[in-house]
């Protein structure tokens, strides 16, 4: 019998050939990987369910459901009376946004400051905006407050440049300009001591009291810095010769009406989507506009 040849067996160039295209198998992997990786979605940064409830909102829901009453104080650039009589501004649209997405029908209205206290008092104002939880110790009873500010912003004195007012000692013996019927957050209380001897000297609006520093009729006025910044157009000031001092700031809390059926549930409610906003009371980047 003739001897059996070896089956495995290649020549020299045949073992050449195997080794090359191997190398290009090897290679066509990788680089299919490489493709793969730029072009496959990336799933690693998938939402996981968690993020996905911290970035929805949630509705409102009762068994007798009602339409709320919202109520604002004159406060541009978050609260200004439209020539149609209605509100505009960023706590109007921010209401919008908060009330409209967690499924709350609502109405809503301006009022002067002590009127708007009282209305909250006794219920005829459901939801409201107001600083540092000024209505909490005569409205505890009837309302409810919100722990987490939906904003804050600085109050402070405006004077003019050109001899500016520091510090609420130097208005010692002046007279100090306010807003009527403004608390600002409780601080009015404090400049009413005896120890601080102000004169408050109390304009019907923001405008009056810009326009009577300006006309230094007053040396000096007690404002929200965001309203000598931004004054709407049609109060016709020019604010640039002013300088603001900054004295405290002020939080603004939500305070709701307790007698809102259901209205722990919608105490819940809202915290849960005031979380959704921003300092600015815009959307955050997750929420889909």
């Amino acid at each position: 019998m003739g001897r059996c040849q070896p089956l495995n067996r290649f020549s020299l160039h045949q073992t050449r050939q195997i080794a090359v295209l191997r190398y290009l198998q090897l290679a066509l992997v990788v680089i299919g990987s490489c493709l793969f990786a730029v072009s496959a979605p990336a799933t690693a940064t998938k939402a996981s369910p968690a993020d996905a409830t911290a970035c929805s909102f949630q509705t409102f829901a009762t068994s007798n459901p009602e339409t709320l009453h919202v109520g604002y104080f004159e406060l541009p650039p978050y609260a200004v009376t439209g020539t149609n009589g209605s509100v505009t501004g960023i706590w109007a649209d921010y209401f919008k946004e908060l009330l409209g997405r967690s499924g709350i029908q609502y109405t809503e209205a301006m009022y002067p400051p002590n009127r708007l206290a009282r209305k909250a008092f006794t219920g005829q104002v459901d939801i409201t905006l107001v600083a540092n939880n000024i209505l909490l110790t005569e409205g505890q009873k009837t309302v409810i407050f919100l722990p987490t500010p939906a904003m804050t912003m600085n109050l402070g004195l405006i004077s003019l440049k050109h001899s500016p007012v520091l510090s609420i000692e130097a208005m010692q013996g002046k007279n100090l300009g306010v807003n009527r019927g403004y608390g600002y957050g409780g601080y009015i209380h404090q400049l009413k001591q005896p120890d601080i001897q102000l004169n408050l000297w109390p304009e019907d609006s923001e405008v009056q009291l810009i326009k009577m520093v300006l006309s230094q009729r007053l040396e000096s006025a007690l404002l929200y810095e965001s309203v000598w910044e931004s004054p709407p157009k049609h109060w016709q000031v020019n604010t640039d010769p002013l300088h603001f001092e900054p004295l405290k700031k002020s939080n603004f809390h939500i305070a709701i009406n307790r007698q809102i059926d259901n209205v722990e549930s919608l105490q819940r409610v809202l915290i849960h989507n005031m979380g959704l906003f921003d300092k600015n009371l815009k959307l955050k980047p997750c929420i889909k506009q």
